[in-house]
């Protein structure tokens, strides 16, 4: 063979390799594009939920009512104007249940002593205990089952020792609020995990109110609002009034330093917090989003919250006549209550404004159990 032959074939094998290589990608997209395409006018079933905890109980809300004729017209008002999109499944997490212990009654004891309850404990019950604080006309209430825990002093009593505009600052009410906790074996994880929010408070005549800025407060409340935090999302826990936590702390600064450094440094504390076993988790299916605001729309829902803008965090409810409600945001949260329950459930919240007949304007939130009615016990309620 030639060398001009030779050259020739590599010139022509080289050719038909470029060519071969195009056409074998240029394939391969196009098999990959077609795919794709095939699949997403077709997607795959996927398996169902494993719901591996059986039956769910059916969650009961505390539902606020309207006006007898109140007939609220209801409206979309997202960013978008359309419905958010949410996944068609989420996890249901088991909570620790309270066991008793046979340390229950000493740790009790333990706290009450570190808040300064000196004197002997009444036993309302096995698992009910209470203190009293004469000297300072407090009270102190103890589930040793759940956990539980009131703190509450004579308003009158307190208010004699306050300094309106003098408080703690923000971040040192914040630093104090979790001291206390930490302290005393009540800081667990789920409240490390929480966000901490703080509101100026002003006592004046026996009565609390909102106050605008620490000028016009005498005190601070620190609340920790409890998250389920996972790889994708973060969704809130909600309770029976979302604007409140279950875990509150009202802190005082006070001109005497006698009495900053007694045991009225915290007045007012509450806190009722069971454990989410974040571990212990199976994944639930989710009714269509669509499908709960044709049930919303209709007058269905649970109306958990309405307050007017006139109205403050204090302000008692009073039913309303509310002809007009304007959804602004629509989210999936967890729902928990005081007391002790298996299973932490999502649920759908529902907010916005409202309008009332006389052109008064506020704030709502509708609640409405997430998981879909198959996975539900429709004879078993969770309160």
């Amino acid at each position: 063979m030639t060398l001009t032959r030779l050259s020739y074939l590599a010139r022509k094998f080289l050719f038909w390799s470029i060519v071969g290589i195009i056409t074998f990608y240029t394939l391969k997209f196009a098999f990959i594009k077609a795919r794709d395409l095939y699949l997403s006018l077709n997607p795959p079933v996927p398996p169902p939920p494993e719901a591996s905890f059986g039956k769910l109980p059916k969650l009961k809300f505390n539902n606020l009512q309207q006006k007898e004729d109140s007939k609220p017209e209801y409206v979309l008002d997202t960013k978008t104007g359309t419905l958010p999109s949410f996944p068609d499944r989420i996890d249901v997490y088991k909570l620790q249940m309270p066991q008793p212990e046979i340390y229950d009654e000493k740790d009790a004891k333990y706290i009450a002593s570190s808040l300064g309850f000196t004197g002997s404990l009444n036993k309302l019950a096995l698992n009910r205990f209470e203190w009293k604080d004469n000297t300072d006309s407090r009270n102190l209430f103890i589930n040793i089952n759940t956990k539980e825990v009131k703190l509450g002093t004579d308003l009158d009593r307190l208010e004699e020792l306050l300094t309106t505009g003098y408080v703690a600052p923000i971040e040192d009410a914040k630093t104090k609020a979790i001291s206390l906790l930490s302290q005393r074996g009540l800081y667990t994880n789920d409240l490390q995990n929480a966000e901490v929010r703080t509101s100026y408070v002003v006592l004046n005549n026996g009565t609390l109110s909102e106050a605008a800025s620490y000028i016009q407060a005498n005190m601070v409340r620190v609340d920790l609002f409890k998250k389920i935090i996972n790889s994708k999302e973060t969704y809130y826990i909600y309770n029976e009034d979302p604007t409140k936590s279950y875990t509150v702390i009202y802190v005082v600064r006070y001109l005497d330093d006698n009495v900053q450094r007694s045991n009225l440094i915290y007045p007012i504390f509450y806190y009722n917090n069971q454990n989410t076993l974040s571990d212990a988790k199976s994944m639930y299916g989710l009714l269509p989003i669509a499908k709960v605001w044709d049930f919303i729309k209709n007058g269905g829902g649970n109306f958990v919250y309405l307050k007017k803008n006139s109205d403050d965090y204090y302000t008692k409810y009073e039913s309303l006549d509310v002809s007009k409600m304007e959804v602004r945001s629509i989210s999936i949260g967890y729902y928990e209550t005081k007391e002790p329950q298996t299973f932490l459930q999502p649920i759908y919240v529902f907010s916005g404004v409202f309008t009332t007949s006389n052109n008064e304007t506020g704030n709502f939130y509708i609640y409405h159990q997430a998981v879909d009615s198959k996975y539900l016990d429709l004879d078993l309620e969770q309160d």
